[in-house]
């Protein structure tokens, strides 16, 4: 009966959250359609995607896009995520159509965030965090800036969208002591892989490893993660072997950067718009600024969590964000003295990506916030107090929508 309950709540869950999603991205979906996803996802892989569409239309394998990487067989780009099971759902979808539709492909991307969110979700509420936490958390996960800032790079989401589901295997193992839930870690590593960006896959087993080790396991938990890895590219040898063959003559490009830093950074996680990317703003006026900010219930959760008293529980996630700081900051430079003497780490360890697994701990830490500050007793709150809030709440409401409006600032 209590898995009964569970799935039909899951299911509710995941029906309006579905319909939240279309809301929340409304003006990129008809009938409101405004505006669009530009750059990679039009100019890059909306090629790779059409090309692979109308070579199977007739009837033949795609094996060379004459258009992108002239010289590279198309299986060998990666990005073009050919074997990723998810794109076989998008060009069956446009099966009909002369062409790839680009909507759909707006309409895929934005399909994997709304995944991200019900993995999420299914991840902490596995851990008993309460509903609202649990929800909140998926949310600041799904829908926070960083995941908004590459809504273009659609390797990146697909990736995204997987890192709860192999974080919620290490947990199961660890609670229920029964190995056969690594399952989700295989699927979740090897799905990460195939969604076409190998860089994002590398943030994923630093992530998965940090978790297992500092989530009071058996080593053996560890290493079950470490070989679950292993076991996964063998998964996704398909890609895998075309993939490393490709660029065997290509000069190799040391990728990771200097690691990120400055004040400025930090705000733009803080403050919303921090850097101006309102619709009216010149796209050059904040060259190597992203929009990062978190939310105001992250930002709420994040200060709740310092009234907890023990990391027991949180111990995971800050490791997680700890080490993926590291990787991200490349404090006085130990990062690169160490990737550096390796080709292939230099080309597939990147700074920015860490950011990646920045938000797999940021999110579920604002979670347990949230979560102690429910569960701490009830206070009744004084009439006038509920009554300015809601007044507030609905006065912001109605400047967004001002601003959303045609006729409005634009901001």
């Amino acid at each position: 009966m209590e898995l009964v309950t569970r799935l039909a709540r899951t299911s509710i869950i995941a029906a309006l959250s579905l319909v939240l999603t279309y809301g929340f991205f409304v003006e990129y979906l008809s009938p409101f359609r405004k505006v669009h996803i530009p750059y990679d996802l039009e100019g890059y892989h909306y090629p790779l995607a059409d090309y692979a569409f109308q070579a199977l239309k007739q009837h033949r394998l795609p094996e060379w896009d004459w258009t992108i990487y002239s010289g590279q067989p198309f299986t060998g780009n990666i990005q073009a995520a050919l074997f990723y099971p998810p794109t076989w759902l998008l060009l069956a979808a446009n099966a009909a159509r002369p062409h790839v539709s680009h909507q759909s492909m707006q309409i895929f991307v934005m399909l994997h965030l709304w995944l991200a969110f019900i993995l999420c979700y299914l991840w902490l509420s596995d851990r008993k965090l309460t509903d609202l936490a649990s929800l909140a958390g998926a949310a600041i996960f799904a829908y926070s800036g960083f995941a908004m800032q590459n809504l273009q790079h659609m390797g990146l989401i697909g990736a995204y969208a997987w890192f709860p589901l192999g974080l919620w295997g290490v947990d199961q193992v660890v609670h229920t002591k029964q190995y056969r839930h690594f399952w989700k870690v295989i699927a979740g590593s090897a799905l990460c892989f195939l969604a076409g960006y190998p860089p994002v896959w590398l943030v994923f087993a630093v992530c998965i490893v940090s978790y297992s080790v500092f989530s009071r396991a058996q080593l053996k938990v560890a290493v079950g993660t470490v070989l679950s890895l292993a076991a996964s590219l063998v998964l996704a040898m398909i890609q895998l072997l075309p993939a490393w063959e490709a660029p065997a003559l290509k000069v190799p490009e040391l990728r990771y950067g200097n690691g990120i830093r400055g004040f400025d950074f930090i705000l733009s996680f803080l403050l919303p718009n921090f850097f101006d990317f309102s619709l009216n703003t010149d796209i050059n006026t904040n060259p190597g600024k992203y929009y990062l900010y978190l939310g105001s219930p992250c930002l709420i959760g994040l200060f709740l969590l310092f009234r907890r008293k023990r990391i027991s529980g949180i111990a995971p996630f800050l490791a997680v964000g700890m080490t993926c700081l590291i990787f991200l900051t490349n404090p006085f430079g130990l990062v690169w003295a160490v990737i550096r003497h390796s080709t292939l780490l230099a080309q597939l360890c990147r700074d920015w990506y860490f950011l990646t697994g920045l938000m797999v701990a940021i999110a579920p830490l604002a979670a347990y916030g949230l979560d102690d500050f429910l569960r701490r007793p009830s206070r009744s709150l004084r009439p006038w107090f509920v009554g300015l809030s809601i007044a507030l709440l609905l006065g912001w409401s109605a400047c967004q929508l001002f601003r959303w409006l045609a006729n409005g600032s634009g901001v």
